[in-house]
C-alpha cells in the first residue's frame, strides 16, 4: 500500500516498472479537486486515468459517506472512471 501525496507519482511508476507486485494506492482524499468545478483537475482523470498509468494496480477510492465535502456524483464519476479499460497506443517513431 502506497500513500500517494508523500510518496508521489514518480515513485509509484518507478516501484511499478522495477517489481513485479500488486500496489495498492490511497490518495489520501486530496480535497483541493473538489473544491470547485472551474479549476484542477477532473477526479475522474487523476483517479482513474493517470494513477493507472503510474502503476497504481487498485485505488482506494473516496466516498461520501466519509468525506462530507465529497458529493456523490464525484464518487460515482471516480469510480466508473477506475472501473473502465482504455487503450494505450504506442507513438511510432518518424
Amino acid at each position: 500500500m502506497i500513500n500517494l501525496f508523500p510518496a508521489g507519482i514518480e515513485s509509484l511508476h518507478l516501484l511499478s516498472e522495477t517489481y513485479r507486485a500488486g500496489f495498492l494506492v490511497n490518495p489520501g482524499y486530496p480535497p483541493f479537486f473538489y473544491g470547485n468545478d472551474y479549476f484542477g483537475i477532473e477526479p475522474s482523470l487523476f483517479f482513474g486515468k493517470l494513477l493507472r498509468l503510474a502503476g497504481a494496480d487498485m485505488l482506494l477510492v473516496p466516498s461520501p459517506y466519509r468525506h462530507k465535502e465529497v458529493p456523490h456524483h464525484r464518487s460515482v464519476e471516480i469510480a466508473s472512471s477506475v472501473l473502465e479499460s482504455f487503450v494505450i497506443y504506442p507513438l511510432h517513431s518518424l
